[in-house]
């Protein structure tokens, strides 16, 4: 079974951290060295779509694991990953077997 993970995060006084607002970056490229992507491909793989700021996805292959499970696991990574780069926040994970999402882009109307 295939488990769709969705993950956005905002931190509190980015600019105040260790890092600056680099930070973002750095916990990005933390949460890329897991398997999480800022790009999603459609279903022939083919057509890839940057996601918007701060938000990764993943895809789990876990079979006989419970989706609240998975949502608990990838809480602990992320508590990890914030904790390492001493900076603290809000986060919002959902997690589901059966999915469809849809990116667009809506313009500026005169």
């Amino acid at each position: 079974m295939s488990y769709f993970v969705h993950i956005s995060f905002d931190i509190k006084n980015a600019k105040d951290s260790l890092h600056g607002t680099y930070v973002y970056k750095l916990i990005g490229k933390a949460l890329e060295k897991i398997d999480y992507s800022k790009v999603v491909k459609g279903k022939r793989k083919k057509t890839e779509t940057k996601l918007t700021a701060n938000t990764f996805i993943a895809e789990f292959e876990k079979a006989g694991t419970h989706q609240t499970d998975i949502t608990k696991f990838v809480t602990k990574e992320l508590r990890k990953i914030f904790k390492a780069h001493q900076v603290e926040g809000k986060y919002f994970i959902s997690t589901g077997t059966q999915w469809a999402w849809k990116i667009g882009k809506i313009n500026k109307t005169k």
